[in-house]
């Protein structure tokens, strides 16, 4: 058979974690090698992220983003793209100034400079930071804070 498209369903749901891996390697080999689109459907992060060219991240049955899985990660679209795609801490605030670069943003009585994408001076907004986006500090940091609860997975 030499199919022109590849339909894929959950294809690795029950194997196990190194499976899975050296599979996510091997059928994404033999994808580029024939030449074959694939469309995968899959609620793990990373088979989606690994294994794509292009991504499409759903949300109550409408795409919320369509992009290269490096964009859909670093610049999500909406807040639940944001969230659906690796971990993300949201942090509420308000944009107190605007420039052609950044908008400034109060989070917590510190100042942020995020992409301004439009928002508008005095309006409440939400901001979503990456957990590996984050550094520890001793003394002047820039949002203090405490470490609740700290988990050993290995490499992290």
């Amino acid at each position: 058979m030499q199919p022109e498209l590849l339909l894929l369903d959950e294809p690795m749901s029950n194997l196990d974690a190194k499976l899975r891996e050296e599979m996510h390697i091997e059928l994404r080999a033999i994808q580029k090698r024939l030449g074959i689109t694939t469309i995968l459907v899959t609620h793990d992060q990373v088979e989606a992220m690994t294994m794509s060219d292009r991504i499409a991240v759903m949300h109550r049955g409408t795409i919320a983003q369509l992009s290269t899985p490096y964009d859909a990660y670093e610049r999500p679209a909406t807040p639940f793209a944001s969230t659906f795609l690796g971990r993300t801490n949201a942090f509420a605030g308000e944009v107190r100034m605007r420039n052609p670069r950044c908008a400034v943003v109060d989070v917590v009585g510190t100042e942020l400079h995020v992409p301004h994408e439009g928002r508008q001076v005095n309006g409440a907004v939400n901001v979503y930071i990456r957990p590996e986006k984050v550094h520890l500090a001793n003394g002047d940091a820039r949002i203090k804070g405490h470490i609740s609860t700290r988990v050993f997975v290995g490499n992290q």
